[in-house]
């Protein structure tokens, strides 16, 4: 009787260490699979980025509520740039897990000239901060709020465009420009080069929105010589436009019409 008891005690504890055994394996699993999830939701901030919103400077009795959009490099020698008002900012920084740590102190092409949010938003880049990157999205957090980007892989500054076709709203054909028409945005300003003259003015962006406003028509180097369907093209070219933005391609809409174009270099190569 004492035996079959034993033996029953031995086969309940090996039951018992297989169950604690499977337990841990799985334990371990789960660890390695949130580790996993960890590394994968940890993005590499590395890449060109708009900065759409930022905390007001406290200090500011009215802050401006219509900031302007600064660029953010990320570069993968570990060095970050800053493109304000006047001045390109630089420092170092080093990311582990969902932290960004900055090196003390920016070094800046001038020594004057930007404007105090810009300079509020440069003191802003110190120290360890953590971030996190969803979709397009970039989110730093700082003790005064959070610094929201976007990344510029879908934007707009620096690229440069051919105007292909445009459309109606109300027409179901395009109509292709006789014409070869450039469009080039800067960080500020939209160019639009005609026949002879060469147009520029404000731009606002909003990427997050994929829209920008032109709130000002287009001012010229001469009044005169350009064909009618360049002069349309620029006065289409104001106010708020959408814009869908792939490879090759770019397509803004406008209150009236659909306006086509393609990226400058692939003319180009035709």
């Amino acid at each position: 009787m004492i035996g079959t008891k034993y033996i029953f005690f031995l086969f309940l504890c090996a039951v018992l260490g297989s169950a604690c055994n499977k337990k841990t394996t799985t334990d371990n699993a789960t660890n390695k699979t949130s580790k996993a999830r960890m590394i994968e939701q940890t993005i590499s901030p590395i890449g060109s980025w708009t900065v759409i919103s930022f905390p007001p400077d406290p200090k500011l009795s009215k802050p401006n509520t219509n900031q302007k959009s600064y660029i953010v490099t990320f570069d993968s020698d570990n060095s970050m740039a800053l493109t304000l008002d006047v001045n390109t900012c630089g420092t170092s920084y080093k990311v582990k897990d969902d932290v960004i740590t900055f090196q003390e102190g920016m070094t800046c092409t001038e020594a004057c000239c930007d404007s105090k949010e810009a300079n509020f938003l440069t003191r802003q880049f110190k120290g360890s901060l953590k971030y996190s990157i969803e979709g397009s999205m970039m989110t730093i957090k700082t003790d005064k709020g959070p610094i929201q980007l976007v990344n510029n892989k879908d934007g707009l500054i620096g690229t440069s465009w051919t105007a292909v076709s445009y459309q109606s709203t109300k027409s179901d054909e395009a109509t292709k420009f006789e014409k070869k028409y450039r469009l080039h945005f800067d960080k500020n300003r939209v160019n639009l080069n005609l026949d002879v003259n060469s147009c520029n003015t404000e731009i606002i962006y909003a990427p997050h929105l994929y829209t920008f406003e032109m709130p000002k028509p287009m001012g010229c180097t001469r009044k005169c010589c350009d064909s009618k369907e360049g002069i349309a093209l620029m006065n289409s070219l104001t106010g708020k436009i959408v814009y869908k933005k792939t490879e090759n391609q770019l397509s803004l809409t406008t209150s009236t019409q659909e306006i086509i174009f393609v990226l400058h270099k692939e003319v180009i190569e035709e």
